[in-house]
Order: C-alpha cells, then structure tokens, then sequence
C-alpha cells in the first residue's frame, strides 16, 4: 500500500523541476517529472497522482491539452498551474474556471515550492470544510494542513 502521496511536475524548464522535485521528496511526497506535455500525458495513463504542478510553457504542447487530459480521468488530482506573469490574469482565469490554482512563477525555486505546498494545504482546508475531504475520489488528494505562503504571496 502506497503512503506517500503522488506528483507529477511537468514543465520546459528543467532546473527548475529537478530542484521542485526534491524539495517536494525532501518533504515526504514521491515526485514523477515529465520534461513535457506529451510526456505528462503519458504519465497520467501510466499511474494515479494526487496532484499535478503543471508549467505553461511546455516545449511540446499547450497546457490546456494536457488539462483536457487530466479531466478525463476518473480521480481528478488537483491541477496547480506554474504561470509566468501577472501580466496574463485571462490565463489565469481560464484555469481557474476549470478548477486548478494558479501560483505566478517567480522567486526561487524554494519560495515557489512554499507557495504551491501552501495552495495545496488551502486547497485541502476547504474540501474539508466543505466535507468532502472524507469521502469520494478526492479525498487522498492533498496535504499536510492549512497555511500561507512564508513570503506573503497570494498563493491561489
């Protein structure tokens, strides 16, 4: 039986993953990295993940396709969006119409893992209030609690 819970990081900028990958390892989660879009995709039929950290600048497809991929599954994960700039809100708002979370790429690697960890533990703070933390699909999704981001971002 699994304990740790599963991400899948997909972007074009391979530094940045590898590092987001081990502080998400470092954390007790076990990461798959996808240096791609068609590669996330592969991902997704190959195993189940509770959360996917997906760039938008992917060098082979648009995000949105590997979004349309990640809606057909049967256990939705969470979606957090690596988005470039604050100077494109209609990204973001596509995003978050579809259900994901959007965190604006900047800062180090480390402030950007803080960010999209502390989405995640808001994002598992609503489904509980919500009550739906406890039963259906969506209940393994998410991590450790609720908090804010350390350096003050609005994280989602």
């Amino acid at each position: 039986m699994r304990t740790k819970k599963r991400i899948l990081i997909a972007d074009g900028d391979h530094d940045l993953i590898t590092r987001l990958a081990f502080f998400f390892e470092d954390d007790g989660y076990e990461t798959t990295i996808a240096w791609g879009g068609q590669e996330a995709v592969e991902q997704l039929h190959s195993g189940e993940f509770e959360f996917i950290l997906l760039g938008e600048q992917l060098p082979d497809v648009r995000p949105k396709e590997v979004w349309q991929a990640i809606r057909l599954l049967s256990a939705a994960p969470t979606v957090v969006l690596l988005h470039g700039s604050q100077s494109n809100p209609e990204m973001a708002r596509i995003y978050s119409d579809l259900g994901g979370h959007c965190i604006i790429r900047e800062g180090s690697a480390y402030l950007i893992f803080e960010s999209v960890r502390d989405c995640l533990r808001a994002e598992n703070q609503r489904q509980i209030q919500e009550g739906k933390s406890t039963s259906g699909e969506r209940s393994r999704r998410l991590a450790h609690g609720v908090g804010h981001s350390a350096n003050g971002r609005a994280v989602c």
